[in-house]
């Protein structure tokens, strides 16, 4: 299942759903070398595909995002249970600068303070 996303970051922090805003963690970000940087709304886009990919999808889904000549996705490959908790590991491709980037995280969910945990597992 393909998930879109289309919608800002300012309607999906809207959302009734979204409980741990200040506890997410801060995403990993991919590298395109000197000067090649995303625009602060490709960032936006980018870091929303993470963010709902992490905090809603199901493994197998991917959620895709486009902007200004950059896209990609964010997929679940695996959900493992941990000790009070649980991680996600999620592949995220980028396309931009006529490249691709590749990394997959494991984004890690604890029940007692709410928050998210990003670890590099390439």
């Amino acid at each position: 299942m393909v998930i879109p996303i289309f919608c800002s970051a300012q309607q999906l922090s809207d959302s009734p759903k979204l409980l741990y805003r200040e506890t997410l963690g801060i995403a990993p970000t991919i590298s395109f070398g000197w000067f090649k940087t995303f625009t602060d709304e490709q960032m936006e886009h980018y870091s929303m595909a993470q963010w709902h990919a992490m905090t809603y999808s199901e493994v197998g889904e991917k959620v895709k995002w486009s902007n200004g000549g950059a896209y990609g996705y964010s997929q679940v490959l695996l959900l493992e249970p941990k000790a009070g908790g649980y991680c996600k590991h999620i592949r995220t491709v980028v396309f931009a600068y006529n490249e691709k980037r590749a990394n997959t995280q494991a984004a890690c969910h604890t029940f007692w303070n709410k928050g998210w945990s990003w670890y590099n597992i390439e």
